[in-house]
């Protein structure tokens, strides 16, 4: 059995590093290793920025199928990015914590209403916009079953 990451699996490590080192040395060095247990609720608002340019730059969903929003990665990239995270000190996820967080939604579409959900709720969370509230949840799937059935918003 070989154990070893492929060439390309560590061309992509090297890309995630150089991505994270970039990021948590420059413009987000201030949240580095802070919001874990004990800090979880130091830094809130800078560490949802640090979240949407997660999302901006494709790093949120990284498991999820391309065509709703994610990377489409392998099991190993996925812990290779992971791996580099944690290397780099990366802050504590909010969008991880909550209940409505990329890891507990993320496949419900590819089983129920995709198109739906993708609009509702993915979009939101694979751009780092991750802690929707549940009214927030109701009023764009409200606005976005209208729009189905041909209504107008309101």
């Amino acid at each position: 059995m070989n154990l070893q990451f492929s060439a390309a699996d560590e061309a992509f490590r090297s890309d995630a590093r150089k991505w994270l080192t970039d990021q948590l040395n420059g413009p987000f060095s201030v949240v580095r290793g802070r919001g874990g247990p004990g800090d979880e609720h130091e830094l809130f608002n800078e560490r949802s920025e640090w979240e949407r340019a997660l999302g901006e730059a494709g790093w949120i969903g990284i498991g999820w199928p391309e065509e709703f929003g994610g990377r489409g990665l392998s099991l190993a990239q996925q812990v290779i990015f992971y791996e580099e995270y944690a290397r780099a000190h990366g802050p504590g996820l909010e969008s991880t914590r909550v209940p409505l967080g990329e890891r507990d939604i993320g496949h419900i579409g590819v089983i129920l209403d995709a198109d739906h959900h993708r609009e509702v709720l993915w979009t939101p969370l694979t751009g780092g916009r991750g802690l929707l509230q549940v009214g927030e949840v109701r009023e764009r799937r409200s606005a976005s079953r209208g729009r189905r059935e041909g209504k107008a918003d309101e």
